[in-house]
């Protein structure tokens, strides 16, 4: 428990007190693809803006001081789709079109926070073994999903020492898909993410930094 502390403490101490811009870059595995992905993090205003880039597809982020997201677009030119998501208090207000279809539609909040980015965030969230229950978009969708974290220990990875948390969804349904965040023990940074994205025989997608 007081390495958690410890590292939240880091995470926090991270976001305030890092340069205005920063940049990070990530490889995307999946069978024998393998994607660049790069983040660019705004810390100058009022509110933390961050830009994910994955071959085609980009992500915009627009969260609190508090890792809770207020607004999320994404763009592929490739897909059709350029949608938003903003929320207003505990209503969501979808925009745009996904694979070319119009979204226009409005939806009430079940109350939980909304974390879109577990990658940036999840860390800052999970100090215990108690599950942390939020609210997430599935980008390819563009529909909304209840989902937990959970604090699974340490563990090796890909070269790192890390901190593992779970994240899956809720319910009778949290043993049905999962994927896992991995965070450096000493930074508290996202270094690894591993997790199937897609139907049986779909090969397992690792993310990890570029060292």
């Amino acid at each position: 428990m007081k390495r958690m502390i410890l590292l939240l403490l880091l995470a926090v101490f991270a976001v305030t007190s890092s340069p205005a811009q920063e940049q990070r870059h990530f490889v995307m595995i999946q069978g024998n693809n393998r994607v660049n992905v790069d983040w660019t993090i705004d810390k100058s205003g009022d509110f933390l803006k961050y830009t994910i880039i994955t071959g085609s597809r980009a992500e915009y982020f627009t969260m609190k001081k508090n890792f809770e997201t207020i607004e999320y677009r994404v763009v592929d030119k490739t897909e059709n789709t350029d949608a938003k998501v903003v929320r207003n208090g505990d209503v969501y207000t979808f925009s745009g079109k996904n694979k070319g279809k119009s979204i226009n539609r409005t939806e009430k909040s079940s109350g939980l926070p909304w974390f879109q980015n577990v990658e940036f965030n999840g860390f800052s969230l999970v100090d215990g073994k108690k599950p942390v229950k939020f609210e997430c978009i599935r980008y390819t969708e563009m529909d909304r999903h209840t989902m937990q974290l959970t604090n699974k220990g340490e563990a090796e990875v890909e070269g790192y020492r890390t901190i593992r948390v779970r994240a899956s969804l809720t319910g009778a349904l949290a043993g049905v898909w999962g994927c896992d965040y991995h965070y450096d023990v000493n930074t508290g940074q996202f270094v690894v993410y591993k997790g199937v994205e897609g139907g049986p025989g779909t090969p397992e997608t690792v993310i990890k930094a570029v060292k």
